[in-house]
Parts: structure tokens; sequence; C-alpha cells
């Protein structure tokens, strides 16, 4: 699985690229990170993004999974990260400041 994160905005307005492999991750925590995008329903859910500005100290996030065929990337403001999403977002986060490219 590859996921690359896209994030901006935030008081300072930096933008942070990152690229996750699971196939660099510890057996344990790449475990975890497909079960958090199979329980996220992130291929499945009909999300689209509603935002049309964004707030100035928000966040904005591109996220794009690829797994096997599967391949979806969405765009969202932080206000609209569904409550599905979140355990998996907080995880992409946490592993993307150790990937930032």
């Amino acid at each position: 699985m590859i996921i690359r994160v896209e994030r901006s905005g935030g008081f300072a307005g930096i933008t942070v690229q990152s690229r996750i492999d699971t196939e660099n991750l510890d057996p344990e925590e790449r475990q975890n990170l497909i079960e958090q995008v199979r329980s996220s329903g992130f291929f499945e859910a009909d999300f689209h993004s509603q935002s049309d500005q964004l707030g100035r100290d928000r966040f904005h996030y591109s996220i794009t999974i690829q797994y096997h065929e599967q391949r979806r990337t969405v765009d969202l403001d932080e206000s609209e990260i569904p409550d599905d999403w979140k355990s998996l977002i907080e995880m992409i986060n946490q592993l993307a400041r150790r990937y930032r490219t």
C-alpha cells in the first residue's frame, strides 16, 4: 500500500508532503494501517468535499491511497473529516511525520 499525503494551511501556511509505503513499516504497523484503511471505508465512502474556501488556520489534506488495484484521492478540509476516518487520518499523520519529503 502506498499513501501520499499533502497537508497545507494551518497557522503558518506551510505545505508538507509525505509518502508512506507499507513495505517500509514493521509488520505490526503495516497490519494496523491496512486495517484502519479497511475499517474506515476509505475506498467505499461516498465523500465529496463541501468546502469552497479554506479557513486561514485550518489544515487541508490531499490523501491518495493505492492498495492493489484500488486507488483513490480525496481532498478535504480538516473540518470535513468523516468520523469513520479520524483514526485513519491520525495514524497517517503520525507516520507522515517520519516520511516527509
